[in-house]
């Protein structure tokens, strides 16, 4: 009798894990594609093979895109472990970005289930989605950390995940992303930061075309969303405002492997920043305590359809890397 009872718990045990391996090829298989973008960290374990940790840009969501009940938890702090939704909309280069966080089961459109993390602000609440570990063939981890371009410009590794109607995501593959960006800060005498030098570098094998809007507008200042301290309440003034129309002028072409660069004056008052109660002032004005990041962002391709590029435009949106006072993340 004790025989049979082992025997049917193993039996059970055997077929959960079925179960569960044979849902994950199911989703792998019929599930909807996105792009989540990324960075590889720490690309070996000893005790759990070679593998890449990841930590993706829609694993740290900003409070003000919290639902439900989560706006008022987010003012202090989320319990760890809280089931979550996280609502995506694709951007046209098929990477996804988390435009609400919900406890609620969406019952249309695009989502990740997840549950959050450990929380440390107010500011963003961090979430797992259960595919933040990549694992490779032994060996090739520190080989795909070693892959990344260096000198200065990040090019962005985007996993590829098939997502299942109830929001499983499970990973299919990787891409790196077909643009890097660099950035190298202009300081005063006090190290605090007046301007920026951007690069641009196309880390893909065809050639394309980048937009380059007059006085830096196809760039903008954002808040560091991905800290979960030391981050003040700056704005950028220019959040919002409308953008001169593309023409031919603006675009460049890029090679394979081809960089170019664009400087930002961050003294003109297009470029200040403000917080509430606080009148606009330059970034160096700041002082130490604000984390910013600059998004490249050209104009859509509704927007560029009357171009005619020498080379396809990228229209995705890059990040780089954060930056305080003179110094950078």
């Amino acid at each position: 009798m004790r025989m049979w009872l082992v025997v049917a718990v193993v039996a059970a045990q055997l077929g959960v894990l079925a179960f569960m391996a044979g849902s994950r090829e199911w989703i792998r298989r019929y599930g909807r594609t996105v792009y989540l973008r990324t960075a590889p960290v720490d690309p070996r374990d000893a005790f759990r093979g070679d593998y890449v940790r990841l930590d993706y840009e829609a694993g740290h969501v900003r409070t003000n895109l919290c639902r439900d009940v989560l706006p008022t938890a987010a003012q202090g702090r989320v319990r760890r472990g809280t089931e979550v939704y996280a609502g995506l909309r694709l951007r046209e280069d098929g990477t996804a970005d988390v435009q609400s966080l919900t406890t609620t089961r969406p019952e249309t459109g695009l989502f990740l289930h997840g549950r959050t993390d450990n929380y440390y602000s107010g500011r963003q609440v961090p979430v797992r989605y259960g595919v933040e570990a990549y694992f490779v063939q032994q060996g090739q981890g520190s080989e795909l950390e070693r892959a990344r371009p260096r000198d200065g410009v990040q090019v962005p590794l985007e996993m590829e995940l098939a997502v299942s109607p109830s929001g499983t995501a499970v990973i299919k593959g990787h891409r790196w992303g077909p643009l890097g960006i660099g950035i190298a800060l202009q300081a005063d005498t006090n190290r605090l930061t007046r301007g920026v030098v951007v690069t641009l570098q196309n880390a893909s094998t065809q050639a394309l075309s980048i937009v380059d809007l007059p006085a830096g507008r196809s760039f903008r200042l954002e808040p560091d969303a991905l800290r979960e301290w030391g981050n003040d309440d700056w704005r950028w003034v220019g959040a919002g405002e409308p953008r001169p129309a593309p023409d031919a002028s603006a675009l460049r072409v890029l090679k394979p492997g081809e960089s170019c660069t664009v400087t930002l004056d961050f003294t003109q008052p297009e470029w200040y920043v403000v917080k509430a109660g606080d009148k606009p002032k330059p970034l160096a004005g700041t002082g130490w305590s604000g984390w910013f990041r600059l998004v490249y962002a050209p104009p859509t391709a509704a927007e560029c359809a009357a171009l005619q590029p020498a080379a396809p435009i990228w229209h995705g949106e890059l990040l780089s890397r954060a930056f305080s006072g003179g110094r950078v993340d």
